[in-house]
C-alpha cells in the first residue's frame, strides 16, 4: 500500500473496465468508477491480482465488502460457494489445467486457479490469486457479443462462469484420455509395475480435488439463478441453464472417472495377484522337478546293497530314471501350464 495526500491507494495489480448503455469505454481511469457507476446506464469491472488485506480494506471503503467475502478471498484454501452478503453477492470458483511436468505423477498434475467474484448492481469485482488464470478469454466472450454488458453484471458473470467451467471441461478431457492409455497399458508385459502405481496414484489424487471444485458449481450457479431470476432476461435465464447443464455434465463426468480410475487401480491389483500366482505355481513345479532327482540319488545313495549296488549298472539305472522321470514331469507340467 502507498499513501498520497492521506489517501491509501491499492497498489496490486488491478485491471478496470466501464461500459456505458451497454458500449464499451475505451479508458476508465479508477478515480471515474464512483462516477461511472452513478450514471444510470453504467456498468464496471475491476479486477485484482493477489491484493493484500489493506488493498480489499481500501476497495471496502468505495464499494463496501463484506468482511466475511474479503476474509473468504484471502483464506489459502475456500471451498467453492455463493454467498449473500447485504447488496451483493459473493462467489468463489476454481479454474483448472494440468501441469505438463509429468516427472512425479504421484503427486499430481491438477493445478487450481482460484478466482473470487464481488457481485454488484452495477459492479463486478474479481480477486484472483495468481495471475495463472487469464482473464483475456473472458474478455474476448464479453467483447464478442455486445447484448451482454446491456444484460449488465449477471451476464459478465456468465462469461467468467462459462470460461472456468470450459477449463474444467478441458481439464476432464485431458485426464480421461490418460486414464484410457493407463487402461491399454494395463495388459502389456513390459510395463514397469511401480511407475504404472505411481500414475494411477496420481490420476486419483487428482480426481479427488477436481470433484471437490467441480461438485459445488451446480449449487452455485443454481444460487445465482435464484437470486438473480427477476433482474434476468429471457435470454440471460436460457443462457444460465445451459451453463447449468454443463455443470451437471462436468459433474457426472468426474463421477465415471472416478469410477474408470478406480476400476483401473483394482484390475492392476488382480492382475498382480495373478502374476504372483503364476510365479509360485512355476516355483511349485520346479521344486516337484528337482525333487524328483534328489528322491533317485537319496535312494540311490543308501548304504545296504540293491539291486545294481556296486556295479556300473546301477549308475546307469539311477540316471536314465532321472532324466526318464524328469522329463516326464516337465512334460507334465509343461502341458498343465504350471511351469
Amino acid at each position: 500500500m502507498a499513501a498520497h495526500n492521506g489517501r491509501v491507494e491499492i497498489t496490486c495489480p488491478i485491471t478496470v473496465r466501464g461500459w456505458r448503455g451497454g458500449e464499451p469505454l475505451s479508458d476508465v481511469p479508477r478515480a471515474q468508477i464512483g462516477e461511472l457507476l452513478d450514471a444510470p446506464d453504467g456498468l464496471a469491472w475491476v479486477d485484482l491480482i493477489d491484493p493484500s488485506e489493506q488493498d480489499l480494506a481500501e476497495l471496502s471503503h468505495r464499494v463496501r465488502l463484506s468482511p466475511t467475502s474479503i476474509e473468504d478471498a484471502l483464506a489459502p484454501y475456500e471451498r467453492p460457494k455463493l454467498t449473500r452478503h447485504g447488496d451483493h453477492l459473493f462467489l468463489m470458483a476454481y479454474a483448472t489445467d494440468l501441469d505438463g511436468d509429468a516427472s512425479s505423477p504421484e503427486n499430481g498434475r491438477l493445478r487450481l486457479h482460484r478466482v473470487s467474484v464481488f457481485m454488484f448492481e452495477k459492479l463486478l469485482v474479481t480477486v484472483r490469486r495468481g495471475d495463472g488464470f487469464d482473464m483475456s478469454a473472458v474478455e474476448k466472450a464479453w467483447d464478442a457479443d455486445p447484448e451482454i454488458a446491456k444484460e449488465g453484471v449477471p451476464a459478465l458473470v456468465h462469461g467468467l462462469l462459462d470460461v472456468i467451467v470450459d477449463s474444467q471441461f478441458d481439464t476432464i478431457q485431458q485426464m480421461d484420455d490418460e486414464l484410457e492409455s493407463l487402461e491399454g497399458q494395463l495388459f502389456e508385459e513390459r510395463r514397469t509395475t511401480r511407475d504404472f502405481q505411481r500414475q494411477i496414484f496420481g490420476r486419483r489424487k487428482d480426481l479427488v480435488r477436481l470433484r471437490r471444485i467441480i461438485t459445488p458449481m451446480r449449487e452455485i450457479v443454481g444460487g445465482l439463478m435464484r437470486h438473480l431470476s427477476r433482474n434476468m432476461s429471457r435470454d440471460l435465464e436460457g443462457w444460465y441453464q445451459d451453463l447449468y447443464d454443463h455443470c451437471l455434465r462436468a459433474a457426472e463426468w468426474t463421477e465415471s472417472l472416478r469410477d474408470m480410475v478406480s476400476s483401473v487401480f483394482e484390475t492392476n491389483l488382480s492382475l498382480q495377484d495373478l502374476n504372483l500366482n503364476t510365479v509360485m505355481k512355476k516355483l511349485a513345479g520346479w521344486a516337484a522337478v528337482i525333487a524328483v532327482p534328489t528322491a533317485i540319488t537319496g535312494w540311490f545313495g543308501q548304504n545296504i546293497p540293491y539291486w545294481g549296488f556296486g556295479n556300473t549298472f546301477g549308475l546307469w539305472l539311477s540316471t536314465v530314471s532321472i532324466v526318464v522321470v524328469c522329463v516326464g514331469l516337465y512334460a507334465f507340467l509343461r502341458h498343465r501350464d504350471w511351469i
